[in-house]
């Protein structure tokens, strides 16, 4: 197996993926959010911007017809942002589905091409799992990638644009904080990545060992091991809990941090705009409004930086999804394999061996003539190899040395 690129490459690579295979063709539709997310975020600026005017002229100037038209305004702008919002999250409900579907369709598919010793290795449990839980999990990427991402992007740079318009002074004095902010956010989500790794193994564990408890329902009550399923059940939970609390505690961290850091800028943009009234470098109004313009870019601005930790589980289930995708089918065609036709049902096995694990013989040279219409019987033994032996006719497996063949044709071929 090929060596892991860094966090950030495969970050990119796996939204990449799944932007070129799944979301690409939904273009049109994400050009439409894109440009609601645009308006929605110029809206959010503008009204902002308001502030100024409002008290500047209404407040302090005690025009009250600027007042009154500044406050349609207002009405207005939060009336058209709550409908792009309503129709933001029909387009965005609509991409995020039609693309785990479309995911989930194909790990369906590709399980259906395996062969059974792919299941042998892989529970039904832990596949469902990847089906389920993992594809859901890739919704993340979709919802906070291609569009929440990018509507916090855009409302960011709006609002940080009417910072440095009201004062790039004080816009200069709050970015030293954020490489502080960075530093945490990239020791937290690794981390993350870990714990989330691990959780995602665990969570098909406890799938798998669900399914597995009911398929063999009637085993485990003749055996009278209904004690000894739950107690390892509860195991495996108890797991998931610990990783469940672990990763919960990890995320919480970063909040402490970014708490203190907006403390921190808020203390000086009060002191420092404080100055700046009293210096007449800018009005109260322009201060107002610079405050509001933090105030209204803290949210997604916390986002984004939460977003790096957040999407880490989703990146972890995004691997094991394309892993069940990339994984190719150990029985396959050899080039020119053709329709066998008019078959009269003679079967030969010839020097056949096989073995499941490398090193450890289930069959060993066999070489058995059955002619068409012949009826034989297999004895011997439980485990001897006779159920392998038939199952080597459908290529439910293939053998390891010598050949099976239907009238004189290798099976492979």
């Amino acid at each position: 197996m090929s060596k892991k690129p860094t966090d950030h490459k495969l970050n990119t690579a796996i939204i990449t993926r799944i932007w070129r295979e799944h979301t690409k063709k939904y273009i049109g539709t994400l050009i439409g959010a894109i440009v609601l997310t645009a308006l929605i975020g110029s809206m959010e600026a503008y009204s902002v911007s308001l502030l100024k005017p409002v008290f500047d002229d209404g407040f302090i100037g005690q025009d009250k017809e600027i007042l009154t038209f500044l406050c349609v305004q207002i009405v207005a702008i939060y009336f058209l942002k709550g409908w792009l919002f309503y129709f933001h999250a029909l387009i965005l409900n609509h991409v995020t589905t039609k693309t785990i579907q479309a995911i989930q369709q194909r790990v369906f598919t590709r399980l259906l091409s395996m062969d059974l010793g792919f299941f042998n290795k892989n529970s039904s449990g832990q596949m469902m799992a990847r089906i389920i839980n993992d594809c859901n999990a890739i919704s993340n990427i979709a919802i906070n990638f291609i569009t929440n991402v990018f509507k916090d992007v855009i409302t960011c740079i709006a609002m940080f644009s009417l910072m440095i318009y009201y004062s790039w002074q004080m816009m200069i004095s709050i970015l030293i904080f954020v490489p502080i902010g960075a530093f945490a956010v990239k020791k937290i989500s690794r981390k993350i990545r870990e714990i989330s790794q691990n959780a995602a193994q665990t969570g098909a564990s406890q799938i798998a060992k669900i399914s597995e408890s009911l398929q063999s329902i009637k085993i485990i009550k003749s055996y009278n091991m209904e004690r000894y399923e739950q107690e390892n059940l509860k195991s495996i939970m108890q797991r998931m809990f610990n990783l469940s609390k672990q990763r919960v505690k990890a995320t919480a961290s970063l909040t402490p941090v970014i708490e203190t850091l907006s403390g921190l800028i808020m203390a000086c943009i009060i002191v420092f705009g404080g100055w700046q009234i009293s210096e007449g470098m800018i009005t109260t109004g322009g201060f107002v409004a610079f405050l509001g313009a933090w105030v209204s870019v803290y949210r997604p601005l916390k986002s984004l930086l939460n977003f790096r930790v957040s999407i880490q589980t989703a990146i972890i289930s995004a691997e094991r999804v394309y892993q069940v995708i990339d994984t190719e089918s150990e029985i396959v065609d050899m080039p020119g394999a053709k329709q066998l036709t008019a078959v009269k049902g003679e079967i030969a096995f010839e020097n056949v061996s096989f073995e499941y694990e490398e090193g450890i013989k289930v069959l060993n040279k066999i070489n058995i003539n059955i002619k068409a219409g012949q009826n034989i019987a297999l004895v011997g033994a439980s485990g001897g190899g006779k159920t392998t032996l038939l199952s080597l006719v459908p290529r439910f497996y293939d053998a390891t040395g010598g050949s099976v063949k239907i009238d004189g044709n290798d099976i492979k071929t």
